[in-house]
């Protein structure tokens, strides 16, 4: 299996002016309940994917191949979010914490277009603490700003679909926020989509 480290070190091709990031986040309550090697049961992340340590996302070489100038858009959890761990990331990686960039309102995969009622069609996630409806995008930047558009909002409802995909949507607002023309890499990337130079070792699962 191809290490996301390793493929960072071999990439060589121009600087990366965007990065696009959904860290394999490693839960303390996400304890395997099997042997090392196997997966685990229950909801435990470690059951879809191999999960990272905070030390281990933060050893990641991205600075290495970002541009003077480039903008990262990293996924957190809310847990992740509120302890701060962002900021030891993007730091690590060569930004500086700069904006909650998206937030992700879940919706249930049959709810409506139209008419929406959060009883009922708000996903409802697990959450050690209050039920989780939301995922969040942290942007960090590096340079001078890279916004082309004054028209890409936060906010963004789309249905849940499996297991830590994203909807394809919060890619094209990065996109139009940047401009065309720019280098874009995704981390952790599980599509290979056009225009995206893809590092992980899942690549081609969605």
């Amino acid at each position: 299996m191809v290490e996301i480290a390793d493929q960072l070190r071999a990439y060589s091709g121009p600087p990366l002016d965007v990065i696009y990031g959904d860290p394999a986040w490693k839960f303390r309550a996400n304890r395997p309940d099997k042997p090392p090697g196997e997966l685990a049961h229950g909801r435990n992340a470690s059951r879809h994917y191999r999960v990272m340590s905070l030390p281990e996302i933060c050893a990641l070489p991205v600075a290495d191949v970002v541009a003077p100038q480039a903008v990262c858009f990293l996924w957190i959890t809310g847990p992740f979010l509120a302890i701060g761990a962002h900021v030891r990331v993007l730091k690590a990686w060569g930004f500086k914490p700069k904006a909650l960039a998206f937030t992700w309102i879940k919706l249930r995969k049959n709810a409506p277009g139209l008419f929406l009622d959060p009883r009922v069609d708000l996903h409802i996630g697990l959450g050690l603490t209050t039920r989780k409806n939301a995922e969040f995008v942290i942007m960090g930047t590096r340079g001078k700003s890279l916004r082309q558009s004054k028209s890409v909002f936060e906010v963004g409802m789309f249905p849940r679909m499996e297991h830590s995909r994203k909807p394809v949507q919060f890619r094209e607002r990065i996109e139009q926020y940047v401009g065309p023309g720019r280098i874009m890499g995704e981390l952790f990337a599980r599509t290979a989509a056009p225009g995206w130079v893809a590092f992980g070792d899942e690549i081609g699962k969605f």
